[in-house]
């Protein structure tokens, strides 16, 4: 009897440790963990807003916010975080280059309620978008990303 009990709370001490390895991480979770914090600049934009500083009004009338988090020397942990909610999410890979030292990548999720935009750069600079509305294509993201670029 001794042998199944020292068995079954190995089991479930397997079981535990698996579930702590699971990470998940949320937009809005990585937003408030970078919130405030040193070399990071973090914005939240109502959709509202951007209909009256972007100039394709049509895809901004889509958007019901935009969060943003910018760093020039991002903590390792940045990088880490927004992984884990790259792969825990339900997001599709819409492209992503690899050039000189910098990583782009596009994501939609499956729902196209939310479409994702990462950079990182070698020297540690690091700028990540989300876009939270409804029918979503990845040309009118595309669209966004590069009127929002041309803000700042």
């Amino acid at each position: 009897m001794k042998k199944i009990f020292v068995i079954l709370v190995a089991m479930l001490s397997a079981v535990g440790a698996v579930d702590a390895q699971t990470k998940k991480m949320t937009v809005e979770q990585l937003y408030a963990k970078y919130d405030g914090g040193e070399n990071v600049v973090t914005m939240n934009i109502p959709g509202e807003m951007l209909v009256t500083m972007e100039a394709d009004a049509e895809v901004a009338a889509n958007v019901s916010s935009l969060m943003m988090i910018i760093s020039e020397s991002a903590p390792k942990s940045f990088k880490e975080d927004v992984d884990v909610l790259v792969k825990s999410g339900n997001y599709t890979s819409l492209m992503n280059i690899n050039a000189e030292g910098e990583r782009v990548g596009m994501y939609m999720s499956k729902d196209k309620s939310e479409f994702l935009l990462v950079v990182y750069s070698s020297d540690g600079e690091a700028v990540f978008m989300c876009a939270k509305g409804e029918n979503f294509t990845a040309q009118s993201m595309m669209a966004l990303a590069e009127g929002v670029g041309d803000m700042f």
